[in-house]
């Protein structure tokens, strides 16, 4: 996908599958507005884009999306109880503010991020481990988890930033591709001068039209 992904995993008594605790390691660090020249987020990329259905190695089935409303930003990692990506069960869902240069950087501070159960075995199993150290977790509620301890891994809190790069692809035989930054070789997007130098080959497709991407 266009970021790092990093993947913690939850015992789910009962589940064959263990409960994916889906988690952005994309973020998070700002660089000042007077050090770049600011521009406007291009219109071409206002709306929702998702990336193709996939099953990790550890076989878990997920699905990532961002839905792009000018600097608002929202990612949605979610998890799937069957291959196609169908019956969802549990989303993170992080909401960023979004600033993009002509020099193609994007920077992305977060507001919040929540967990998002959508079953009922789910929310009680949440429940039963105190996942993120609560225990009243409902079905179809979102809980904000931002700088919380979830299983083992810490969610970023209120205000973090990451330094990446961005890339839009609308001219045929790729339309309507986006495509950011992933770590590599130690540019990890945690500051300026570790700001991510590559794309990832994983891109995102507009949802809403729907466009197919020639390969």
């Amino acid at each position: 996908m266009g970021y790092i992904q990093n993947y913690s995993m939850v015992s789910v008594p009962g589940r064959k599958a263990s409960l994916l605790t889906l988690t952005f390691a994309f973020l998070f660090s700002g660089l000042l507005a007077s050090a770049r020249t600011v521009v406007p987020l291009p219109n071409d990329i206002q709306g929702e884009w998702k990336q193709p259905c996939q099953i990790t190695a550890d076989k878990d089935v997920v699905q990532y999306s961002v839905q792009i409303h000018a600097e608002n930003w929202i990612w949605i990692s979610t998890g799937f109880e069957k291959e196609g990506c169908q019956a969802p069960y549990l989303s993170l869902v992080e909401t960023k503010k979004a600033i993009f240069t002509d020099k193609g950087f994007l920077d992305l501070t977060l507001v919040k991020a929540e967990y998002l159960p959508q079953t009922n075995d789910i929310a009680k199993t949440l429940n039963s481990i105190q996942f993120c150290g609560l225990s009243n977790w409902a079905n179809g509620v979102a809980q904000e988890v931002s700088g919380l301890a979830c299983s083992d891994f810490k969610i970023p809190k209120r205000g973090d930033n990451t330094y990446t790069i961005f890339q839009e692809d609308l001219s045929p035989p790729n339309s309507a591709a986006l495509s950011f930054g992933v770590e590599e070789g130690g540019f990890d997007g945690s500051s300026p001068e570790k700001r991510h130098r590559k794309l990832s080959p994983n891109f995102y497709s507009k949802a809403t039209p729907s466009y197919k991407r020639k390969l």
